[in-house]
């Protein structure tokens, strides 16, 4: 997984000054056989929180899976377990950050005021925003 700037350097019709860039995750074709379309066609659709156990002891870094045993954990009251997995979740979200995404945290001599932006509609997004908004709720 890597997340790909989908416009590099577009300039906003605010000012010359502001620079937007519009960030999207990018599943390799590796993740997408091997753990997504599993999840999708088998795990998902069996509603059996213990074949998604099993899944995700198999599969420890399907975000997808971890985000939905994370659920499952909070709806049962164990809080611990729910944010190791959802802190899991986060980590290889966060690990898939390139250096042009992580650039405008790290940076205090730019001129140039960087917006980093990411769309929460995309289907590839998604599972970020939703550990994100999880985090705070739980």
């Amino acid at each position: 997984m890597t997340l790909n700037n989908n416009n590099n350097n577009n300039k906003d019709s605010t000012t010359e000054e502001d620079v937007v860039s519009w960030f999207s995750f990018q599943y390799s074709d590796a993740y997408n056989t091997t753990q997504r379309n599993p999840y999708d066609t088998q795990i998902q659709p069996s509603a059996d929180a213990n074949i998604l156990a099993m899944f995700v002891a198999q599969n420890p870094y399907c975000v997808e899976a971890l985000y939905q045993l994370a659920m499952i954990f909070f709806h049962t009251g164990e809080m611990e377990k729910g944010n190791e997995l959802l802190r899991r979740a986060l980590f290889v979200h966060e690990s898939a950050f390139t250096v042009a995404f992580r650039e405008v945290f790290s940076s205090t001599t730019n001129t140039i005021r960087k917006q980093q932006r990411m769309d929460a509609t995309r289907p590839e997004n998604a599972p970020f925003f939703l550990e994100l908004f999880a985090c705070e709720y739980f």
